[in-house]
């Protein structure tokens, strides 16, 4: 048995101490520790250390880097290709073909910003069947190619579809969690509909953007969805339409909606979808009896708002009182303008985000460290009239409070 004075040389540590150690190394850190010596450098970039490492291929890259490539160690896991914005060129996906003959059996993300045509991905999927992650675009002119079955990707449970790729429908991938998707062509959102209603049913994780509004989501049902985002006009339907879309939704815990929301839309939202614990809108001005429709969500724990209020509404009306929103902890209030007395006191708020925010005086600050005496961390972000003293004072009232000041 060593006695405590017996030195040991760090060379003599067993692997599973070295990898413990570098496991707190940055990866600028890593990259120096692995010229010590060849054991370090396997280990260092060993598969379990390129969980969050991505190898990224750009249009300036060389044949010459590919040889390189070949003679490291490297499992490299994650691989993100950007040539411009147009469908690959041949030159171009020589490339990438040579990075996946190299990966493509240990690669669990490929990310691509340039197009492909159909049977470049096809050639893609193929060689990297243990994918978890997919996000691509496809060149709409190539779909008509009558191509082999695409493989059936097991693993992948996370796909991006930055154009077209949900109209090819032997694109087999029975265990899909989480889904991305852009729609900026009427054609691209009609013949992916197909795809989507396959899908629907086991995904739990949903984002959707599109220019206009292409797609009859009332005839979509996501009863296993629990984060929800939409962006851009893809809920510019009928009443009666969205009631029917969130219907659709059974499980429903996080809410993102990147697009300025009306009162109906947010009373449908919030009858239909009452167990949300995050909610993020915008709006532009919004009325003070939209906003009571926010205390429906009982359960809601962290709350986001940009955008304006109704000039008109007045302090009586309190839009932003939120009774009874008892487990509340979080709420960021973004370009919103709305005085310190149109807001209700809150003790279960823990975190506080104000932004832009241009009439906020340091008054109206210690305000409100009386109104949320529990918080935790408050955020003050280009609240010109807010003062380093009024900082302090705030301070001296909640002196458990972290306070981020930033006048950008």
């Amino acid at each position: 048995m060593a006695t405590l004075d017996t030195e040991i040389h760090i060379t003599e540590l067993p692997i599973e101490v070295l990898e413990h150690i570098f496991s707190y190394l940055r990866l600028a850190d890593r990259k120096s520790v692995s010229l010590v010596c060849q054991l370090w450098n396997e280990l260092i970039f060993s598969r379990r250390f390129m969980r969050n490492v991505a190898l990224n291929i750009v249009m300036d890259w060389e044949h010459s880097q590919i040889s390189v490539l070949k003679r490291s160690t490297r499992l490299y896991r994650n691989v993100f290709a950007f040539f411009g914005p147009e469908t690959c060129c041949e030159f171009d996906f020589t490339v990438i073909i040579e990075v996946l003959d190299l990966f493509g059996a240990t690669l669990e993300s490929f990310h691509c910003m340039t197009n492909f045509t159909i049977d470049q991905l096809w050639n893609v999927v193929t060689r990297a069947p243990n994918l978890r992650q997919l996000i691509v675009g496809v060149d709409a002119a190539s779909l008509n190619l009558d191509l082999p079955d695409f493989p059936v990707l097991q693993h992948l449970s996370d796909m991006g579809s930055l154009i077209n790729v949900l109209r090819i429908v032997k694109l087999a991938v029975p265990n899909l969690k989480q889904l991305s998707a852009n729609f900026i062509k009427p054609d691209d959102a009609h013949e992916s509909l197909p795809f989507l209603r396959q899908v629907a049913p086991r995904l739990k994780n949903l984002e959707l953007f599109s220019t206009e509004y292409f797609i009859p989501i009332n005839e979509l049902r996501f009863p296993e969805v629990e984060v929800l985002k939409l962006c851009g006009r893809i809920c510019n339907a009928s009443d009666g339409v969205l009631k029917q879309f969130f219907l659709g939704f059974k499980c429903l815990t996080e809410v993102y909606l990147d697009f300025s929301v009306k009162g109906p839309v947010l009373d449908v939202i919030t009858k239909d979808c009452p167990e949300i614990v995050k909610l993020h809108f915008k709006t532009y001005l919004l009325d003070s009896e939209s906003f009571r429709l926010l205390e429906r969500l009982k359960r809601l724990k962290t709350l986001s708002l940009a955008g304006s209020i109704d000039f008109r509404t007045t302090s009586e009306c309190k839009p932003l009182a939120l009774r009874h929103l008892d487990q509340l902890e979080e709420l960021t209030l973004k370009c919103i303008h709305t005085p310190v007395a149109f807001m209700l006191s809150n003790k279960s708020l823990r975190r506080l985000k104000i932004k832009y925010f241009h009439n906020l005086t340091d008054a109206d600050l210690y305000k409100l460290s009386q109104m949320y005496p529990n918080l935790k961390y408050l955020e003050v972000v280009w609240c010109r009239k807010i003062t380093q003293s009024g900082i302090a004072k705030f301070q001296s009232q909640l002196t458990d409070c972290v306070v981020h000041h930033s006048k950008l």
